[in-house]
């Protein structure tokens, strides 16, 4: 919504004008109330949307696992069928594993990856470029190992 509902009206006349410059300021606060609301109901459903598919995708490898504990439970299991339980108890933990590690790593930042690169051909490509159209400037920062201060150039 658009609007300036913090915008008052200041009207002390105590006839028509003033009732309804007082209507005008209910109606501001309760607009201000409402779209709060609605923003607080969508953060809500918001919530309520990724809390659902956390559940569902965490659910199916949980009762896997708990499916496969129960089966190695019984006495009569043998050997290979307990092998087939622990492998697939360790597949399903490795899923639950990846999916907390990529739901860990959605709040975390990502780190700037650095990469060597050839200073002398990117600036022959730059000087080139700079040539033919005129568009380019090049400003080189270079660190100064002795002072620990940043050198510029131009």
């Amino acid at each position: 919504m658009t609007g300036h509902l913090e915008t008052r009206v200041d009207i002390t006349t105590g006839d028509e004008f003033g009732e309804l410059g007082d209507a005008f300021n209910t109606m501001a606060d309760k607009l201000v109330a409402l779209q709060e609301d609605v923003k607080r109901q969508e953060r809500q459903a918001m919530f309520g949307r990724v809390a659902t598919g956390l559940v569902h995708d965490l659910l199916h490898p949980i009762q896997n696992v708990g499916n496969s504990t129960r089966l190695l439970l019984r006495e009569e299991v043998d050997a290979e069928t307990r092998a087939d339980c622990g492998r697939i108890i360790d597949r399903e933990l490795a899923i639950i594993r990846r999916f907390l590690d990529d739901l860990r790593n959605v709040v975390k930042p990502k780190p700037v990856e650095r990469f060597a690169m050839d200073i002398n051909a990117a600036v022959v490509l730059s000087r080139f470029f700079a040539a033919r159209k005129n568009w380019l400037s090049i400003c080189c920062h270079f660190f100064c190992l002795r002072c620990w201060g940043r050198i510029s150039r131009r």
